[in-house]
């Protein structure tokens, strides 16, 4: 039975009928609580379709049934510290991004997520060697590159007056690079040109009023 509804839900999805794929697919995870590809699906087609409480949720009911999930637990960890709703969720997404670190430590995501979260919470020492890590993994991750580069940013070294550098910092070479993988940097490459002089984050006022001039480009 349960494998019917799965088959049912492809079906309906290769058809663009997302609403009945979800039904479909909730249908095949009360059918079987063990589907866990029906979870995992049923959780991207909500993200496709921005909603990312419902997707919160489909995994949240995927680590009730498979603690050691790491894929959830990253997943969910990243969902609640783009989309929080309580003062407490960025805390709970950290527990949930370290727990998916040590399932999955060689993992790239896991690395990228717990570092995001890390930057997140104002701690760019923490999160540097994680981002640089993600992306020493795979090297052309578009996602992977744009939150190294705002971490690299928070953690850079205030100049001395009259001694600006005229070579790019490592934050903009980063960002240059990412550009030309992908076009998710299109609208913050000049965000990070302009942070050429930065002081650490977050003490920097001008720094975070430019930041929070390009923080729509963030993932």
């Amino acid at each position: 039975m349960a494998r019917t509804q799965n088959n049912l839900a492809k079906i309906y999805l290769a058809q663009g009928k997302v609403e009945e794929a979800v039904k479909r697919f909730e249908t095949a995870i009360a059918t079987n609580p063990n589907n866990l590809g029906a979870y995992l699906t049923l959780a991207h087609l909500h993200m496709e379709a921005k909603q990312p409480e419902e997707a919160k949720m489909v995994y949240d009911r995927a680590l009730a049934q498979f603690p050691n999930l790491w894929i959830a637990a990253n997943n969910l960890a990243y969902l609640k510290s783009e989309y929080p709703r309580s003062a407490d969720d960025l805390q709970k997404a950290l527990e949930l991004a370290k727990k998916a670190y040590q399932l999955r430590p060689k993992e790239a995501n896991t690395a990228d997520t717990l570092g995001w979260i890390y930057y997140k919470m104002g701690d760019p020492k923490s999160s540097l060697p994680l981002l640089e890590e993600a992306v020493s993994r795979v090297p052309q991750g578009a996602v992977f590159n744009y939150h190294l580069g705002w971490s690299v940013t928070a953690r850079g070294t205030r100049k001395k007056p009259g001694r600006a550098s005229r070579r790019p910092s490592r934050a903009a070479r980063i960002l240059s690079a990412g550009k030309r993988r992908s076009k998710l940097f299109s609208n913050c490459l000049e965000g990070f040109l302009l942070l050429e002089e930065a002081s650490p984050w977050p003490e920097n006022t001008r720094s975070r009023q430019r930041k929070k001039r390009f923080s729509s480009s963030a993932p």
